[in-house]
Order: structure tokens, then sequence, then C-alpha cells
């Protein structure tokens, strides 16, 4: 009997995602230096759009808008790299990645929400105390960051 070539391809369908336990989440000291690393990757991300600004228009430094230029270079730097590789530099750095809250990947919605939160105040403070280690970004768009090597913090 020969095999049908209209027949759907089959595959088989691994384990679901399983939700991370609080084993797996990154530590304080990792969110921390995570955070440092990435202002730093934002800073040096904005000095070529100064620069390029300072040359071609130096006239339009003083009328740029420092809060909507930093919401941008914010979510140009986090959106594309958390959507695409679930990474910034300083969770390539540290070893940890972000994940939806079930353990799936994130979508570029939960992303971009994440981002967005990272703009309200006091949002830094949102990690303190003990427990898991989870900001009011994380929680608002159900995320969570994981270890993706070892089990010891930083």
């Amino acid at each position: 009997m020969e095999a049908n070539p209209y027949t759907p391809p089959s595959a088989e369908l691994g384990a679901p995602p399983r939700a991370p336990a609080e084993a797996d989440l990154a530590s304080h000291g990792q969110r921390f230096l995570n955070s440092l690393i990435d202002q730093l990757g934002v800073i040096l991300m904005g000095l070529p759009v100064g620069i390029v600004m300072g040359l071609v228009a130096p006239d339009s430094i003083e009328r740029v808008n420092d809060w909507a230029l930093g919401l941008v270079l914010l979510v140009g730097y986090y959106v594309p790299c958390e959507a695409i590789f679930g990474r910034t530099l300083g969770k390539l750095v540290t070893g940890t990645r972000v994940v939806a809250a079930d353990g799936s990947a994130a979508t570029a919605r939960q992303i971009l929400l994440r981002t967005l939160a990272r703009l309200v105040p006091f949002d830094a403070f949102s990690f303190l105390g003990s427990g898991p280690c989870l900001g009011w970004h994380d929680q608002w768009s159900r995320t969570v960051v994981i270890r993706t090597r070892g089990r010891r913090g930083v």
C-alpha cells in the first residue's frame, strides 16, 4: 500500500511549558545587574542618536523633549531585544531571560507592556523586600525573568 502524498504532516508535540518555580527565578542581584547593564545599553544607544542630531540639526537638540526621546530609546532597546531574543545585553551577561509567567515565550504585546511599565515612577522600588524577585513591570505584563545558567545568584 502506497503512502498518501496528500496526508498532512504530523509532528510530535512536546510537553506544554511549565510555569517557572521560584527556584528558577532570577535573583535580586541578577535583576539589579541587569538593570545597570541595560541602563548603560540605553545610554550607549542614545549617543549616536545625539551625535547625529547635533550634526544634522544642532538647533533641534534644544527643542527635543527629553522624556519623549527617553521613551523612544527605551522602547527601541528593550522591545526588539526581549521580543526577538528573550534577553537584553544585561540578561545575556547574567544568564537570564524573560518568559511569560506560564513558562512559554513572552509575546510582543507582553514585552511592549513590560517596557512601558518601566516608566512608572518607583517601578525599581517594587523589587524591594523578600520573596520572589518580581517587579511591577513583571506582574503587570505577566512575565518573569528566569535563570538560564546554574542556580546561583550574582
